[in-house]
């Protein structure tokens, strides 16, 4: 349920299986950030996510069928959430 503390939805494709997302981004993304986890259905470096996105990721882990020790790949498509996260990153980078 969507209210008005929601701040953002992620949404998680378990499986390899994806959903129509274009339906729950004409709904929300007009009042909350919304993130995509391929989390399973990572395919290459052709396919970054779907554009009506925020964030797409890509996260890896040592349950995952693409898996490392841990982390992501991200795309980052608002621009004012990627000079944050870039602000942040070079804070933690010093």
């Amino acid at each position: 349920m969507i209210s008005p503390k929601t701040r953002a939805i992620l949404i998680a494709y378990l499986f390899g299986n994806r959903i129509e997302f274009d339906r729950i981004a004409a709904v929300v993304k007009a009042r909350v950030i919304v993130f995509e986890d391929y989390i399973e259905a990572f395919y290459g470096r052709e396919f970054t996510g779907s554009s009506r996105a925020d964030v797409s990721m890509f996260s890896f882990g040592l349950i995952k069928i693409v898996t490392a020790l841990g982390g992501a790949l991200l795309t980052i498509r608002d621009p004012s959430l990627l000079a944050s996260v870039q602000a942040i990153q070079a804070y933690y980078s010093q």
